[in-house]
């Protein structure tokens, strides 16, 4: 349990470690970068057809009001013709989010691989006992860093986009709910990173405990035979249930810590239900407001506050996120160390000298490579 010590890296260092290891995909694949562009675009389009429905909700509810219904027919067809736009859009967003992140596990996978087992790297890091489970780090570990770093960059531009877009609209139908939801959001946001703060480091044990844990299923299963001839069940037993105390106690603290910080969320979600509207409702009564700008300005605030709130929302998957880059960059750290042909300023995904790069696993068919190996077995 020596392991344990990190995910403690500061803020700035973990978004170096995490541009170290996202960048050279980018910078070398360019089927990659072509559908990293195509899902930008998508992107965008997206938070567009978001804005067009706020404003087709507003004259929906208007028309209902006024009892109008040759304006109330007119806004169901719009409504359906955006619908048929908006439903390609978000189909085609998912998928080119899914394809993205098959092709950048694929690749960085095979580079991790090959990096791996290059100079008997492999050797030196089972041997120096530096590194714990690289099985666990080769496969879940780059899983999910693909896919929780592609989700967040497109959580992070959809608020973006949405967060400028139902701005404007929130301060065209009243000011004083644009600077509300600023004050609202930006207390959330203190306050659950100090609520909170705690699970970072909880979910970086998590990782740790539950790979010693099956680590320990898993050696019993390979030894079988020595464990029952030296009849030792009774200590592989009380060693692998050792472990999985450490995972139930670790389960503990991350359920209690996650109750702190959901009484506060809990409160912060269901209160956004009722601000906008205690906001606007003297405008309404005065008459100066319909009651299309009412819902309206509800959809918009609950937009914007989202867009706003990003670390609240996310922040048990940010701290979950953020012990996977830790334990992923520890990992590929000691790789290039333990690589006697790498020196230290070469970069941390970069092949070694004289290397050759193989290509994509899923592209990657060493059909002579593989016979040679069944023949040598």
């Amino acid at each position: 349990d020596h392991y344990l010590g990190g995910g403690k890296r500061p803020l700035p260092e973990q978004f170096v470690a995490f541009r170290t290891m996202a960048g050279p995909y980018f910078r070398e694949s360019r089927d990659g970068r072509c559908v990293f562009y195509v899902l930008i675009v998508l992107t965008l389009l997206n938070s567009g057809v978001r804005v067009v429905f706020s404003y087709l909700v507003r004259d929906f509810y208007n028309a209902l009001e006024q009892k109008d219904q040759e304006k109330f027919y007119g806004v169901m067809l719009q409504f359906m013709m955006a619908l048929l736009v908006m439903v390609p859009i978000s189909v085609f967003y998912r998928f080119q989010a899914q394809r993205l992140a098959i092709k950048w596990r694929d690749w960085m996978t095979g580079r991790i691989m090959q990096l791996y087992y290059s100079n008997r790297v492999y050797y030196c890091l089972e041997r120096g006992r530096e590194i714990d489970n690289p099985d666990q780090r080769i496969s879940e570990d780059v899983r999910s860093f693909t896919s929780s770093s592609l989700g967040l960059f497109l959580n992070v531009v959809t608020s973006s986009v949405d967060l400028v877009c139902f701005s404007i609209i929130l301060a065209t139908i009243q000011a004083q709910l644009f600077i509300a939801i600023v004050l609202y959001a930006s207390l959330g946001t203190v306050a659950t990173y100090f609520i909170g703060r705690k699970l970072i480091r909880l979910n970086y044990e998590k990782l740790a405990r539950e790979a010693f844990y099956r680590y320990s299923l898993l050696r019993v299963r390979e030894n079988a035979e020595s464990v029952a001839f030296y009849a030792g069940e009774d200590i592989e037993e009380k060693e692998v249930g050792h472990r999985f105390n450490k995972v139930i106690r670790n389960m503990k603290d991350v359920n209690v810590a996650q109750r702190n910080l959901d009484f506060f969320t809990t409160f912060y979600s269901y209160f956004t239900w009722i601000l906008p509207i205690v906001v606007v409702a003297p405008e309404y009564f005065a008459g100066n407001v319909e009651m299309g700008v009412v819902t309206q300005s509800s959809s918009a605030f609950s937009h914007v506050l989202d867009d706003l709130s990003l670390i609240i929302n996310q922040f048990e998957t940010l701290s979950e996120f953020s012990a996977g880059i830790e334990r992923l960059y520890q990992f590929t750290t000691a790789i290039k160390k333990a690589d006697p042909s790498r020196d230290d300023d070469s970069p941390i995904l970069m092949l070694p000298p004289g290397s050759n790069d193989r290509g994509f696993l899923f592209t990657r068919r060493p059909a002579a490579a593989e016979k040679v190996a069944v023949d040598t077995i």
